[in-house]
C-alpha cells in the first residue's frame, strides 16, 4: 500500500501525540503549556517530514523537540515564549487539586503532587522520561542535551524532595515512615497529575498541504499505553534498572523463552549486559570455582552486580554468590556481598537477590527468572492481626527477560518475601534470619530480650508500643534437641514461652529450648513470632522439634497444669498418633510415627489423677505461606 507524506504523517501523530503531550504535562504541569508546546514541535517536525522519515529518527527527534521545549518552559512563561498556534482540541484538564475528584482522597499522593510543582523543570523531565518512555536518566540527559553527571544530581535531588514529602505527609496522617511505600505513591502522584488528558486531536490541523507520495518508513508508535507500565517502575527510572555498561563484549544469545536449557539454573544462559565481558568470566572461575554458572551480571543504578550459582546447588535449590562494586568498575575491584542467606529454597527456576547500593540506606532486589515471565512481586513486611491472621502488602516488579529490579529498604527484614512463577519465598540477601540470642543468662531472659525487635523487624521500622512478657518458663528433657547426642552428666533443659503484643494489638508466640549441652546447637527458636488469637493466650500447645527419624516427628508439649499428654491425628483417611506421654512441671517430647500423613492433630491432656482435662486444636502442616516459624515437622 502507498501512502501520502500527509497520511504517512498523520498516522505518526496519531500514534504519538499521547505520550508526546503526556512528557509535556508532567514537565511543565500547565495543560495549556504542554498542548501548545506539543503542537508545535509537531508543525515544526512536518515542515521537514520527509527528510525525518528518510533518516529513521522520526520518534527521536520528536521526543527531544517536545522535552527541550517543555523543559525551558515555565506554568507562567509558556504562553510568552512559545507564539500561538491552532489548538486541535480542547486542553487536557490539568486541575489535579480538584476537590470533587476522588483521586485526591489519600492526602498522601496529593503531598507529593504538590511537591512535584516545587520540583524543577529537569527533575520532572527526567520523571516523565521514565514514566512514559521509560528512559534513563542519562538518556534523558543526551535529549536533552546536558551533562549526565549534572541530570544524574537533578535525579538524587528529586528523590530527596519527594522522600521527605512522604515522610512528613506520613507524619501528618498519624503513619510511620515508610520508605518502601514512597514509589507507588510516587506512581499515583503521577497518575493523578496526567488524569483528565484529553483524547489525540485531529492531526489535520498539523498537516501541510503536501500530497507527494512516498513509501512509509521507520515509524515509532506507541502511546500512553506505556504509563501504565513504565510509570509502576518509576524507581528503577531514578537509578534501578540496567544501564548502558562501560562493557562492549557481546551478549551470548539468549534460548527463547520455551526452550529446555531455562527449565534449572544449572542451564541458565548468563544474561546480562556484561554477560560477555572476559574479565567478569575470569572472576566467576577464580573466585567460585570449579562448577560455578554466571547467572547475571549488568550495572543498576550506581552498581555493578555479578550473581553466580554455586556448585553446592541441587535440582532443588540454587545457592549463590554475589559481587558488586561502583559502576564501571574493574572485575578485580568487586566485593563479595555477605549474605546472611545463601541458598534459594525449594526452587531452580527464580533467583531472587538483595544487594546492598553502597549507600546503608537502601538495598536492591534483583529478581532473575525465566525469560517470558512478565512480572514479579515482593512484601518486605507484615501485619499481624488481634484475630491471629497474616496480612502482606506487595509491590509488582516487571520483568525484561526474566530480569527486574527494584529498590528495597534497609535493613532487610525477616519476613521479606517474594513471589515469581511459582516460587513464593525468601530472596537470597543479607536479612536477619534468627530471632538473635539476646542477652541476660537464662533462656527466659535471652527470649525476652530478643523477641520485640525481632517483631518490630518483622513489621516494619522501629516504633513505640510493642510490649514482651515471659508467659512460662519450665524445665524440658535434656536431650530435647538431639535425643541421640550422648553426654556424659546428663542434665535437665529449659523451655521458654513470650508474648509479645503489638502496636495493633496482635499477640505473637516466641517459644526457645534449651538443652543440658549436648545439642548441635546451644538453644533452639521452636516459634519466632508466631502470632496466635489473643483469646488463645493461655492454651496450651505442641510446637514441632527437629525429627531425629524421617519418619517420626517430635513435639515439644507445653502445658502447665497437665500431668500426661497426647497426640491424635483428625485427619479421615490417616491415624498418627503418640503414645501417652508423661510431664514434667508442664512440659514434655512426645513422638509420632508417620507425623507427616497429618496436618491437624488434637492435643489430649490428663491431669496427675488421671481425669481428661479436654483436648485442643494443633495445626503443624503450616501451609500459610505467610508464616514465620520453622519448618520442622517430620
Amino acid at each position: 500500500m502507498t501512502l501520502t507524506v500527509e497520511d504517512d504523517f498523520r498516522e505518526f501523530v496519531a500514534a504519538r501525540w499521547p505520550d508526546l503531550e503526556a512528557v509535556a504535562l508532567l514537565v511543565t504541569l500547565d495543560a495549556p503549556a504542554a498542548r501548545r508546546i506539543t503542537t508545535d514541535a509537531l508543525a515544526r517536525l512536518h515542515q521537514r517530514w520527509r527528510a525525518t522519515v528518510d533518516e529513521g529518527r522520526p520518534g527521536e527527534l520528536a521526543r527531544r523537540a517536545v522535552l527541550t521545549a517543555a523543559t525551558s518552559a515555565t506554568r507562567d512563561t509558556a504562553a510568552a515564549s512559545s507564539p500561538p498556534s491552532p489548538s486541535p482540541g480542547p486542553a487536557p484538564a490539568a486541575s489535579w487539586d480538584d476537590p470533587d475528584d476522588d483521586d485526591v482522597a489519600d492526602p498522601v499522593v496529593a503531598a507529593l503532587a504538590t511537591a512535584l510543582h516545587g520540583a524543577t523543570p529537569v527533575q520532572r523531565a527526567v520523571l516523565a522520561g521514565r514514566a512514559v518512555w521509560d528512559l534513563e536518566p542519562d538518556e534523558v540527559a543526551a535529549l536533552l542535551g546536558m551533562p549526565s553527571a549534572a541530570v544524574r544530581a537533578e535525579v538524587a535531588a528529586l528523590r530527596d524532595r519527594l522522600a521527605r514529602a512522604h515522610d512528613e505527609a506520613r507524619r501528618e496522617e498519624g503513619l510511620s515512615p515508610a520508605p518502601w511505600a514512597l514509589d507507588p505513591d510516587v506512581d499515583d502522584a503521577v497518575a493523578m497529575l496526567l488524569r483528565g488528558q484529553g483524547d489525540p486531536p485531529d492531526p489535520a490541523a498539523l498537516v501541510a498541504d503536501r500530497s507527494r507520495a512516498v513509501r512509509r518508513r521507520t515509524l515509532v508508535v506507541g502511546g500512553l499505553g506505556v504509563l501504565g507500565a513504565a510509570a509502576g517502575a518509576w524507581a528503577v527510572g531514578t537509578g534501578l534498572t540496567s544501564g548502558p555498561s562501560a562493557s562492549t563484549a557481546a551478549r551470548p544469545v539468549l534460548p527463547p523463552p520455551g526452550d529446555r536449557s531455562w527449565a534449572g539454573t544449572g542451564t541458565w544462559t548468563p544474561r546480562g549486559a556484561l554477560a560477555g565481558d572476559d574479565g567478569i568470566q575470569a572472576l566467576v572461575i577464580s573466585r567460585s570455582g570449579p562448577g560455578s554458572r554466571l547467572l547475571w551480571a549488568d550495572e543498576v543504578g550506581d552498581r555493578r552486580i555479578v550473581v553466580v550459582r554455586l556448585p553446592e546447588s541441587t535440582r532443588d535449590s540454587t545457592v549463590v554468590s554475589v559481587w558488586a562494586g561502583p559502576r564501571g568498575a574493574d572485575a578485580p575491584a568487586l566485593t563479595e556481598v555477605p549474605l546472611t542467606v545463601r541458598e534459594i529454597d525449594r526452587t531452580d527456576n527464580v533467583v531472587p537477590v538483595v544487594v546492598p547500593d553502597g549507600t546503608g540506606a537502601t538495598g536492591l532486589l534483583v529478581v532473575l527468572a525465566r525469560p517470558g515471565e512478565e512480572r514479579c512481586s515482593y512484601s518486605a513486611t507484615v501485619v499481624f492481626t488481634a484475630d491471629g491472621a497474616v496480612r502482606r502488602r506487595w509491590t509488582e516488579v516487571g520483568l525484561a527477560d526474566g530480569v527486574g529490579a527494584s529498590l528495597v529498604p534497609l535493613p532487610v527484614g525477616p519476613a521479606v518475601r517474594v513471589r515469581a512463577g511459582r516460587f513464593d519465598g525468601a530472596p537470597a540477601g543479607p536479612q536477619q534470619v534468627t530471632l538473635g540470642s539476646g542477652s541476660g543468662g537464662e533462656v527466659g531472659n535471652t527470649l525476652m530480650a530478643a523477641a520485640a525487635p525481632f517483631a518490630m523487624a518483622v513489621t516494619g521500622p522501629p516504633r513505640p508500643g510493642f510490649l514482651s512478657l515471659l508467659a512460662f518458663e519450665g524445665p524440658a528433657p535434656g536431650d530435647v534437641i538431639d535425643p541421640g547426642a550422648v553426654v556424659a552428666q546428663p542434665r535437665e533443659g529449659r523451655v521458654a514461652v513470650v508474648h509479645t503484643t503489638t502496636p495493633e494489638g496482635a499477640l505473637l508466640r516466641s517459644v526457645r529450648v534449651r538443652d543440658d549441652g549436648r545439642g548441635w546447637t546451644p538453644y533452639l527458636d521452636l516459634e519466632t513470632v508466631r502470632p496466635i488469637a489473643v483469646q488463645d493466650a493461655d492454651l496450651p500447645f505442641a510446637a514441632p522439634l527437629p525429627p531425629v527419624r524421617e519418619d517420626t516427628g517430635r513435639f515439644l508439649v507445653v502445658a502447665p497444669g497437665a500431668a500426661r499428654a497426647q497426640l491424635l491425628a483428625v485427619t479421615p483417611n490417616a491415624y498418627p498418633v503418640s503414645r501417652v506421654g508423661d510431664l514434667r512441671r508442664g512440659t514434655g517430647v512426645l513422638e509420632v510415627a508417620n507425623a507427616r500423613q497429618a496436618a491437624i492433630y488434637r492435643l489430649v491432656l490428663w491431669d496427675d489423677r488421671g481425669a481428661r482435662l479436654g483436648s485442643w486444636r494443633q495445626a503443624f502442616g503450616r501451609r500459610d505461606p505467610d508464616d514465620l516459624w520453622p519448618r520442622f515437622a517430620a
